[in-house]
């Protein structure tokens, strides 16, 4: 016999042990089926049978699963072997309902355009005017300043032609000790007076007519404050020589009441010029009435000029 062995005699063979579990036979030591053998014989039996049913998928033809077995094995090869897999149904496609078209979009309604709010050129035209109003007063604040700086500095040329006049009648010969004596004291004031108006930080304050007054009507005066509104220097023109028994007043009015500060007559076509080294503290306005010629302790008579707020000149 062949040492070989056939492919045929594997599959006898199988078949063999197969039958004899079937029938509980036992395989004799020569290979001939006979009656059960002992226990040992048994368990060689039930093993060749284990290996038998291991050996039996490989003497199959590769055949490809169908679906169910596939996903059955997919499930058990996850660990999810207690469900069953099955096909999803699907469930027949039911008619389409008929859809309504859409209806047509309506124009957009056009409202009408609400009415022109008149406040913003109201209050425009209000904005121009109060502009046009303040430009009006500038302009006429600054004219008024222009106009005052010239009158300043037509006195300052006077009183620098006085001072000129004075120094040259000092310096003439054949003038006697009381007059040279006059002379040096006016022409002291002078230059004090000179000194005090062209300081850079002097201030200035218009007097002006009040109207209660016809003496008054053409006159006009400055009043020149130095720095330290203490000294001051008074210089008034115009004014028409008051009536017998009367006299201009200077009064300087402030937190204590009305201070006067001296009185004065005027004479036709001469100015008047006044100074001091004292003025009261917080001096608010400065007036100048017509009293009795003796002078009064306050303002009793009418009121002939009356000055503006102080400004810095230079």
């Amino acid at each position: 016999m062949n040492d070989e062995t056939h492919p045929d005699d594997e599959d006898g063979t199988i078949l063999a042990v197969l039958e004899a579990l079937e029938r509980g036979s036992a395989l004799e030591p020569d290979g001939v089926l006979g009656p059960a053998a002992s226990g040992e014989a048994s368990e060689t039996l039930a093993r060749l049978y284990t290996e038998a049913l291991g050996l039996i998928p490989y003497a199959l033809d590769p055949v490809a699963p169908s679906g169910a077995v596939r996903e059955r094995l997919m499930a058990i090869a996850t660990g999810d072997d207690t469900q069953e897999v099955a096909r999803p149904a699907f469930a027949p496609a039911s008619p389409a309902a008929p859809v309504a078209p859409f209806p047509a979009p309506r124009p957009p309604a056009v409202r009408a355009a609400p009415p022109a709010r008149r406040w913003p050129l109201a209050l425009a035209a209000a904005l121009v005017l109060a502009l046009l109003g303040l430009a009006g007063t500038l302009y006429r604040s600054l004219e008024q300043r222009d106009r005052q700086l010239g009158e300043d500095r037509a006195a300052i040329e006077r009183l620098n032609g006085e001072l000129a006049a004075e120094r040259a009648r000092v310096a003439a010969a054949g003038v006697d000790r009381s007059e040279l004596d006059r002379l040096r004291t006016r022409l002291a004031a002078l230059e004090s007076t000179f000194e005090l108006v062209t300081t850079p930080a002097v201030e200035m304050a218009a007097l002006r007519p009040t109207g209660r007054v016809p003496l008054a009507r053409q006159a006009s005066g400055r009043l020149y404050i130095a720095p330290d509104h203490q000294h001051w220097y008074l210089s008034v023109h115009d004014l028409q020589p008051s009536a017998a028994g009367q006299q201009y007043q200077l009064w300087f009015i402030g937190p204590e009441g009305p201070v006067s500060g001296g009185t004065f007559t005027a004479a036709a076509g001469a100015p008047v010029n006044l100074s001091s080294a004292e003025m009261p503290a917080g001096t608010k306005a400065i007036i100048i009435t017509l009293e009795p010629a003796a002078g009064a302790p306050a303002p009793s008579g009418p009121e002939v000029m009356r000055a503006s707020p102080p400004v810095k000149v230079l």
